[in-house]
């Protein structure tokens, strides 16, 4: 008994039996009794060393490389990704998304698969460290530069309001200017943050990372696409509304001027429009419009009579200029005050004049 004690690696107990140290046997004695001990591991290395093996399974790579791992952790300032390495890699939360101050775990979640740009095998503390944003950046620069090549529309949510216009995510982060938000200058541009549009490429600077973007080019063509398309499918016998406007007469000039602060991108504080005519150096008619200073366009007739009659001399000039400063009733604000906007309206007034009678001179 003694024997197959030390042979089967068991223990005598106090009444001098043998108990195993596990419920499977260690082993068996084969038909001429020789003892085959029980496998604990298979050597599976095919030939290899363990430590060609161990080598074969750490992931070779530079800064630079694009890497994909499994995210492990999630803290509020980084997340981990195993990617294979001999430490996880780090993506500082400012390197996780194109979008500012998110929340790590509103971008990934645990045993997600995720692809980075090494940024550096190694800091000064050993940590590898990794890019969600750049990686994404990589690929999307590729999809952006052919949708401008080919002049087609990208698609995308807005994501921020930053000064001068917009942020669209468009796999990077695409610039919106206001100017070019609508077919008209918008004020207000909050109401557009959760939206997604579409838009044209206008720019494009990978070096500078800098892409600009217009989804008034795009509202354009849309129109345009749409009128082409209503006049196509016109069928015989249908009615479609015209206007001619009558030709110009001799000696007719027009003009039409703004006042834009340098504060602004292309918000004018008053507008002002003149067209007449002119017959021997005398203004035998006349149309004056303003705008910008009013809920809507004032035609100001009384600026008119005062320049039909003229030769446009100071007098005329001057009666006209003080209708126009009249007839003003515009707002005040940051851009200018209700005295300003009434005095600018009788410069614009002057200056407009002169220019629309050099051209009715010309004709």
């Amino acid at each position: 008994m003694s024997d197959v004690s030390a042979v089967t690696g068991g223990a005598t107990t106090s009444g001098g039996g043998t108990a195993l140290l596990s419920g499977e046997a260690m082993g068996h004695f084969d038909e001429n009794g020789v003892y085959i001990p029980r496998a604990i591991t298979e050597d599976d290395l095919s030939g290899s060393s363990l430590e060609d093996a161990m080598v074969g399974t750490i992931v070779e790579f530079e800064d630079g490389d694009l890497v994909e791992g499994t995210v492990v952790k999630i803290d509020r300032d980084e997340v981990l990704l195993d990617i294979g390495f001999k430490s996880e890699g780090v993506i500082p939360v400012r390197e996780l998304s194109i979008r500012n101050d998110v929340d790590p775990s509103e971008i990934v979640s645990l045993g997600d698969k995720v692809e980075a740009l090494v940024l550096q095998k190694e800091d000064k503390e050993g940590r590898l460290i990794l890019s969600k944003k750049r990686a994404q950046y990589e690929r999307a620069w590729g999809t952006i530069e052919k949708l401008k090549e080919n002049d087609e529309v990208v698609t995308g949510p807005v994501i921020e309001v930053v000064k001068g216009g917009l942020i669209v995510d468009i796999g990077l982060r695409g610039f919106l200017p206001a100017s070019l938000v609508e077919l008209r200058r918008v004020r207000e541009l909050q109401p557009y943050v959760g939206r997604t549009i579409e838009a044209k490429i206008i720019e494009l600077d990978r070096n500078r990372n800098n892409v600009v973007l217009s989804r008034r080019a795009w509202l354009e063509e849309t129109q345009k696409e749409q009128r082409g398309e209503f006049l196509t499918n016109l069928k015989p016998g249908e009615i479609l509304v015209s206007f001619t406007l009558p030709p110009r007469p001799p000696g007719s000039g027009d003009a039409y001027l703004r006042m834009i602060p340098r504060t602004e991108m292309d918000i004018a504080v008053v507008g002002v429009g003149v067209s007449l005519t002119l017959k021997g150096g005398v203004c035998t008619a006349a149309r004056v419009g303003l705008g910008a200073v009013a809920p809507t366009v004032l035609l100001v007739e009384g600026a008119a009579k005062a320049l039909i009659g003229s030769k446009l001399d100071d007098a005329a000039l001057n009666a006209a200029a003080a209708a126009c400063s009249a007839a003003c009733r515009p707002i005040d604000d940051k851009r200018g005050t209700i005295a300003y906007r009434t005095k600018v309206a009788g410069v614009l007034l002057k200056r407009t004049v002169a220019i629309a009678a050099k051209r009715a001179g010309g004709n």
